[in-house]
């Protein structure tokens, strides 16, 4: 377990025997690339908490909200609002499932 980096299981023995396996949290970092993919253009039309759902989506098409909100430090409610935002805007569309889609950077050639 030390070799990996993870912390030693807890085990417990009350009525049950049980072990208690943590993991660590998986950080997603925006690519540091990902402000030079978004158009200076549309970089001035976006507040600072749209520019950051734009970097996560970025980095990884297949976030969730809840995930944005983990990353950003956002509440989940606030992600969605920033999300529905985007949509609104025609920057970012959801593509798929609700369960199993992905989000869509759309950045028109005239935008750059």
């Amino acid at each position: 377990m030390n070799e990996a980096g993870l912390e030693a299981p807890l085990f417990t023995s009350t009525f049950f025997f049980t072990a208690l396996f943590k993991r660590p949290l998986l950080q997603v970092h925006p690519k540091k690339e990902s402000i030079g993919k978004i158009p200076e253009m549309l970089l001035s039309t976006l507040t600072d908490d749209e520019i950051k759902v734009c970097e996560l989506i970025f980095a990884n098409r297949i976030i969730t909200a809840a995930e944005i909100a983990r990353f950003s430090g956002f509440s989940e409610r606030k992600a969605y609002s920033v999300l529905k935002t985007l949509n609104k805007k025609k920057i970012v569309e959801r593509t798929g499932s609700k369960k199993s889609g992905s989000w869509k950077l759309i950045i028109n050639k005239d935008d750059q």
